[in-house]
This record gives structure tokens, C-alpha cells and sequence, in this order.
């Protein structure tokens, strides 16, 4: 699994889906949203809980959306080099951040 090959060495919180059911590691604390039950719905709290979550979840979504606007990170990378593709992503995750503080040092002149 994808998830086995992460490399979390302080405590935090993932804020997961249920693609990550059942998968826990130490001194990290995963929340995902209730799964409904065969044959039974969720409760209004459990509903409520899942709503909120996804509020959270959506945010990250759409960033992950915004970075890979950059085609080299949403198509495949032809290299065996694992150092490559993680400095690609890198990148673009830079041009991101950069997009975004250029934006909003814009808003704050032109206002």
C-alpha cells in the first residue's frame, strides 16, 4: 500500500479518506469520515462529523488541483529515479506557493 511507504516521524493529525481504512501508525492520529454500515444509514452526528470533514478534505483537493495544472505532474514521469520525480512535484508545489503569495502581494497594492 501507498500509505505503508510514508515516512511520518512526529505526532499529527491525517485527515484521510476511507481509501486509508484501517491503516494507523504510531503516534499519528487518523480521522476519516463514518462509514455507513451495511443495511443502516448514519446517524445525524455521524453525518454532520463527515460533512465537516470534507469541508477540511475539499480544501486540500483543490490545491492538489492548482499544482497539477503544471502537465508534468499530472502525466506520467518516464524515469526510474524516485529522487526526480519527488523534485518535480517539489517544484511544482514551489510554483504554487509562489502563484499564490504573488496574487494576494498584488491585491494588497493595488487596494
Amino acid at each position: 500500500m501507498l500509505a505503508d511507504t510514508l515516512l511520518i516521524t512526529k505526532k499529527c493529525t491525517l485527515l484521510t479518506d476511507l481509501g486509508f481504512y484501517g491503516w494507523k501508525l504510531p503516534e499519528t492520529i487518523v480521522v476519516m469520515p463514518h462509514k455507513k454500515p451495511k443495511k443502516k444509514s448514519l446517524t445525524k452526528l455521524q453525518k454532520v462529523q463527515n460533512r465537516l470533514q470534507s469541508r477540511e478534505r475539499v480544501k486540500i483537493e483543490n490545491i492538489f488541483a492548482h499544482v497539477k495544472i503544471l502537465r508534468i505532474v499530472k502525466e506520467r514521469i518516464r524515469t526510474y529515479i524516485e529522487e526526480t520525480k519527488n523534485t518535480v512535484f517539489t517544484i511544482a508545489v514551489a510554483l504554487y506557493n509562489f502563484r499564490r503569495t504573488f496574487a494576494l502581494k498584488r491585491k494588497i497594492i493595488y487596494l
